[in-house]
């Protein structure tokens, strides 16, 4: 358990960044109370968003193809978020 939470732990810290990084300084608090809102949000409905799969199809499989169907989506949001930002970012750093 501790192995599992060194490796997959520091995910947090990389997730818990990226609503300061979309966010302009005036309306940082808001994006990330909103980002915090929606973030734990997520662990209350999951159980049920999952179990909704397995009920439907009565295989275990289900609710495992849609977690990795989720996580593939996020690795793709990422990528899409990383180069809207690169070609948003103006030609000088801006400081916040």
């Amino acid at each position: 358990m501790i192995l599992l939470g060194l490796v997959f732990g520091p995910a947090a810290g990389v997730i818990g960044t990226l609503a300061v990084e979309a966010t302009r300084r005036d309306v940082r608090a808001h994006g990330t109370g909103l980002f915090l809102a929606i973030h734990y949000l997520f662990p209350g409905l999951g159980p049920l968003a999952m179990g909704a799969p397995a009920d439907t199809t009565g295989t275990a499989a289900a609710p495992i193809a849609l977690a990795g169907i989720l996580f593939l989506a996020c690795i793709t949001l990422r990528g899409l978020f990383r180069l809207s930002r690169a070609q948003l970012a103006p030609s000088r750093p801006v400081t916040n």
